[in-house]
Order: structure tokens, then C-alpha cells, then sequence
């Protein structure tokens, strides 16, 4: 009995860890070798999925970080210049 407690106490430390990592903006590739995964396969099927929420904050985040980088990170106090990747002809 205390073996099966031991072992369903450490899979729960263990997917806390994952989710909170997950939670907190780590990327899979990041936690997968913390965990001893080769890769994120295992990662993405148990741990790695986000709530509506977090997936809406994310969403919000990235957009914002992208349209910042398109003005050039003005708010940043960057130069406002085109980046090099970017068409001029588009603007």
C-alpha cells in the first residue's frame, strides 16, 4: 500500500512541476529534458495543455509583442525602422 502512495505522490510533484512550468511561459522543449524526455511528444499529450484563460493571456501577449516589433519597438524606444525581414512595399 505505502509503495503505491509513494509512487501517486511522486506522479503528482511531477505534473505539478510540468504544469506550473507550462503555466509560468516555459517552452516544452525547455521542460521536456528537465522531466527526461527526448522530446516534447509526452509533454503535449499530458502536460501541455493550457486552460482558456491562459491560452486568451498568451494570445494577447504574443499579438501585442508582434505589433511592437512591426512599429520597430518604438514604445521601446527603438529607432521605428523596417526590419530587414519585412517588405517596405507592404507599408
Amino acid at each position: 500500500m505505502f509503495v503505491n502512495c509513494a509512487a501517486t505522490a511522486v506522479r503528482a510533484v511531477v505534473w505539478t512541476f510540468a504544469v506550473n512550468m507550462r503555466e509560468e511561459g516555459f517552452a516544452l522543449e525547455l521542460i521536456a529534458p528537465l522531466m527526461g524526455h527526448k522530446d516534447t511528444r509526452m509533454l503535449e499529450r499530458v502536460y501541455g495543455r493550457l486552460s482558456a484563460e491562459q491560452l486568451r493571456e498568451r494570445l494577447i501577449l504574443a499579438l501585442n509583442a508582434s505589433a511592437a516589433w512591426r512599429k520597430g519597438g518604438k514604445e521601446r524606444g527603438g529607432s521605428g525602422r523596417i526590419h530587414a525581414d519585412e517588405n517596405p512595399a507592404s507599408h
